[in-house]
């Protein structure tokens, strides 16, 4: 009896010892987003990060941080430690925003260590398949008698300037209805909430 009870004395000691033993594992990867999940950076990072952890021989983990015009990502890199466990996804919305907010919480020439270049995408303009438009000049002509809408994924992003270039350009009434990414505002142009929006294409790779 006194052997039976010294063996689990044992096995409890060893299994406390072992749950208490600190992990050799390194820790993962962080891949920062500035979009929400679905998003052109939010595919990029993914796609990226299979191959990157099966290279690197440990996990990679990609965490989404919306808002702010990508900035908020932006931000939580630059805070990170100089030491190449946090990278970030970053489009054109993350490289503009010095130019449209008064001030960010980083140095955008300094904060930053550039690793390359991963892919280059496009937008094209959208409308709802049953908008009375059925070509590009029909929507011109719409947009310049009366008053429409156009959606993006948030002010600063690629959709939202594209469409403004597009207004100034063309003296188009269009106005600007933002959404919380673009696949809410590829949704609200199906749905007919808005009438049109640059939708990104799919990337290519580089």
């Amino acid at each position: 009896m006194k052997q039976i009870v010294a063996f689990f004395a044992c096995l409890l000691v060893c299994t406390i010892g072992a749950a208490q033993a600190p992990s050799t594992a390194p820790a993962p990867l962080v891949i920062l987003v500035g979009g929400p999940p679905g998003t052109p950076g939010d595919i990029v990072a993914r796609a990226l990060s299979g191959p990157l952890a099966t290279e690197l021989g440990r996990s990679v983990m990609v965490k989404n941080r919306p808002g702010a015009a990508g900035t908020l990502a932006m931000a939580a890199v630059a805070r990170a430690a100089p030491d190449g466990q946090t990278l970030g996804i970053f489009s054109l919305q993350a490289a503009v925003a010095p130019a449209l907010m008064s001030s960010l919480p980083y140095d955008p020439g300094t904060a930053f260590a550039a690793v390359r270049q991963l892919n280059t995408a496009s937008n094209a303009l959208v409308i709802g398949s049953d908008n009375p438009a059925s070509n590009l000049a029909e929507f011109l002509q719409t947009a310049r008698e009366r008053t429409l809408t156009y959606a993006s994924g948030g002010n600063g992003t690629p959709a939202h300037l594209a469409a403004e270039l597009f207004r100034q350009q063309l003296g188009l009434r269009i106005q600007h209805v933002p959404f919380n990414g673009p696949v809410a505002g590829i949704t609200a142009v199906a749905g007919r909430h808005v009438d049109a929006m640059f939708a990104t294409l799919p990337a290519r790779s580089h």
